[in-house]
Formats: structure tokens, sequence, C-alpha cells
């Protein structure tokens, strides 16, 4: 997979936050303006939290229902 094709970095237990929490970080910002609407209702459904271009996901569980939706 090249740069061009990461869509998001995940970064576990980022210090600025919760540390139960993971951070996913929006990296392909024409795919997420793309899919914006529905990455919302994604974060709706799941209790996850859209902040500009991070995803603050609260455990490991929603996080990878994020990958497999995602990747």
């Amino acid at each position: 997979m090249t740069d061009e094709e990461v869509k998001f970095v995940v970064s576990k237990h980022y210090p600025r936050f919760n540390a139960q929490e993971n951070i996913v970080f929006l990296t392909d910002y024409k795919y997420w303006a793309k899919h914006e609407n529905e990455l919302q209702a994604w974060c709706d459904t799941y209790e996850c939290r859209l902040s500009g271009s991070i995803v603050i996901i609260p455990d490991d569980k929603m996080l990878n229902l994020f990958v497999l939706k995602w990747a």
C-alpha cells in the first residue's frame, strides 16, 4: 500500500486524550471529504467522536469495527 492509499492512521492511547480511547487520524482528506456524512453517521451509531481530522474511538472493539468498515 502506498502513502496515497492510506486513509487513516491509528494511534492507541494518545497522551493528549483519555488513555482508554483510541485515536484515528484521517489522512486522505479527499476520501474523507467524499464520505463525511457517512463517517459522521457511523460515528453517531457507534458512539465515536469525529473532531476535525480525527476520530476518537472509545475501545478496541469499536476500533476493530472502524478498521473493518473503512480499510
